[in-house]
Formats: C-alpha cells, sequence, structure tokens
C-alpha cells in the first residue's frame, strides 16, 4: 500500500513469481501424470488440463500486469471489515508458522487419517441408476418393467469360434443351459434366453419330453424343425454368416448400480473362466458390461497415476530446495 500502481505491481510479481511457477508446475505434473492411465479419455483430459495450467500461468505473468496498468490511476481504498478479517487470519497462520501448537499438529494429523479411512470405504459410480433418487419417477417405471420380467440392459454372451455342428455337440448344450440357469439366479438377471430353450420348445411340442438332445443329429432336426416354424425366431440366439455360425446367449439385465453390479461382472468373469464351454469362447459384453471395464480400467489406471504425481513433485521441489527432504515434505500441500 502506498507505492505507485506499477511499482507496487512490479513488487508483487517479483514477490510471487517463483511460488506461482512451481504451484503451477507441480499441478500440470499432477494432471500429466494420468496419461499413463491408459484410457484415451483421461489422456486427453491429462493432457488438455496440464496445457491450460501451464498457459495460465504463462498468462498471469504476462497478461495481467498490462491489464492491472490500465486505467487512471487511484488511491487505494480503505480496509473494510473483510480486509480486516483476512489480514487476522495472515496474521494468525504467520504466528503459528514461527510456533505451531501440539493440539493444532495433532488435529491436523487426525484430519489427514480420517481422510484416508474415508477414502477407503469410497466407490466410483459408472451408471445413471448411481444418482438418481429412489423416488424418483424414472425408478417407479423401471420398477414397472421389472416386475414385469423386463430388464433395461441386454447382456449377450457370445459364443465364438465353435462350428455350427459343434454348437450342436449334447456337451455344448448343456453348458449353454447351465449357463443360462445360473445367469437366471443371479440378483441383477430378471430373465436369460439360450438356444436350448428352443430346442427345448420343439422337443416338448413333439413328444412331450423337453430334456436336451442326446446326439448332434437330434439336436440339428430340432433346429430345424424351429427354422422351419419361423425362419428368424432364432436370430437372437443364432446368427449365421457365409463364414460361421454364431451362438449367443441373452440376459435382461437391471442396473442395481456400480456397488452391486461390480461383484456381478467379476462372478460372471469367474464362471466363463472357469467352467469354458466345450468348443470356442464365450465373451460377455453389452452396453452395461463395457461401462463397467471401462470404469474399472479408468480407476485401476490411477494408482499408477497418482504413484508418478508423486514422484515428479519430489523431484521437482528436492530439486528447487537441493533437499530429498525437503522435497517430501513439499509433497504433502501438494
Amino acid at each position: 500500500a502506498g507505492l505507485p500502481r506499477r511499482e507496487a505491481i512490479a513488487r508483487a510479481f517479483a514477490e510471487l513469481f517463483e511460488s506461482a511457477l512451481f504451484t503451477s508446475l507441480t499441478t500440470a505434473l499432477g494432471f500429466l501424470s494420468l496419461v499413463v492411465s491408459g484410457v484415451a479419455i483421461v489422456v486427453e483430459l491429462a493432457l488438455f488440463t496440464s496445457l491450460a495450467v501451464a498457459l495460465g500461468f504463462v498468462f498471469t505473468v504476462t497478461l495481467l500486469p498490462l491489464l492491472l496498468d490500465l486505467g487512471r490511476e487511484r488511491p487505494a481504498p480503505e480496509d473494510g471489515p473483510l480486509e480486516a478479517a483476512l489480514d487476522r487470519i495472515v496474521d494468525g497462520a504467520r504466528r503459528f508458522a514461527r510456533r505451531p501448537h501440539p493440539l493444532a499438529l495433532a488435529g491436523a494429523f487426525l484430519l489427514a487419517a480420517a481422510c484416508v479411512a474415508g477414502a477407503t470405504g469410497l466407490r466410483a459410480n459408472g451408471t445413471m441408476i448411481d444418482d438418481v433418487d429412489p423416488a424418483h419417477p424414472l425408478m417407479r417405471d423401471l420398477g414397472w418393467l421389472e416386475a414385469r420380467g423386463f430388464g433395461v440392459h441386454g447382456l449377450p454372451i457370445w459364443i465364438r469360434g465353435a462350428s455350427e455342428d459343434e454348437l450342436k455337440d449334447p456337451a455344448m448344450l448343456a453348458w449353454m443351459d447351465e449357463t443360462a440357469g445360473w445367469l437366471r439366479r443371479q440378483e441383477p438377471v430378471r430373465s436369460a434366453i439360450a438356444p436350448t430353450d428352443f430346442i427345448r420348445q420343439a422337443k416338448r411340442a413333439l413328444t412331450g419330453d423337453a430334456s436336451l438332445p442326446a446326439t448332434r443329429e437330434e439336436a440339428a432336426q430340432l433346429l430345424l424343425l424351429v427354422e422351419m416354424a419361423d425362419d428368424g425366431f432364432m436370430d437372437e440366439v443364432l446368427r449365421r454368416t457365409p463364414d460361421t455360425t454364431h451362438a449367443q446367449l441373452v440376459a435382461q439385465v437391471s442396473d442395481l448400480g456400480s456397488a452391486r453390479m461390480a461383484p456381478f461382472f467379476d462372478a460372471l468373469e469367474a464362471r466363463l473362466a472357469a467352467h469354458p464351454p466345450p468348443h470356442g469362447e464365450a465373451i460377455a459384453t453389452g452396453t452395461l458390461r463395457l461401462a463397467h471395464v471401462a470404469l474399472a480400467d479408468i480407476v485401476g489406471g490411477f494408482g499408477g497415476s497418482l504413484a508418478l504425481a508423486a514422484l515428479l513433485i519430489v523431484l521437482l521441489m528436492a530439486w528447487r530446495f537441493r533437499s530429498l527432504a525437503q522435497g517430501l515434505v513439499a509433497l504433502v500441500p501438494n
């Protein structure tokens, strides 16, 4: 206060330049470390945000002084209640820095411990249902659909790499039937269909027996009967191309939120790994499944990014203070 405007601007920027520089550098490095996550959208966010922080610093130290010097110079206004309160806070911080109070330090450590404990209980929400009020009309409509056996998300399990003849193998049909039964017992699944459901219906209509075929020939005859009745009847579970034939199991799944869907998808992957089909391989897909995988990849990539950010910041601040210990201390506010 009391200095000519240009001198005040020059002195303020001279005193704050280094602290602003290292604040911007550590922030930019923290965001830039997200590039190791391997997720395209996160990598783009990291590059854009770190560049924005760097440009913000450049404009602050080049353009801001010029803008502050525009216009007619006026005398500094008298301090009001807000300025006086800020001055008291700053003075208190200075006194604390000179002689930290043990109770304040203990409170800071307790707060840090509470933050760490709380962070371990957080979960990442990946679907819209996570943030919708249960009393919202949308939830009422979803409940009405689910009560009638419908789900809002399809969960296809594709069987690829198996020939059309292998898909008729009784062992393969038994695997489809068992997997569909396992799906129906899971909490999020409202219904599930498999090629064996149509085969059972055809056999029941012919013989009154709904058991699975005992031979490939019997399975081929029953499938032919179903296709003769309606050429597109099995399109949802059996797709033919000029080169191959793919079968799939389709489950209608309700979105119960990330906290309950993540264990279901983990159990599904474990089931497919422990009980693979006799021929080919089974792959779970669908929009809800892909959203879960993408969320897991994003969250899983943050661990490496956080470690890299900590390392870069420690190295930068250790170089600035010429002390590794001071670099580690500087990691706390960053």
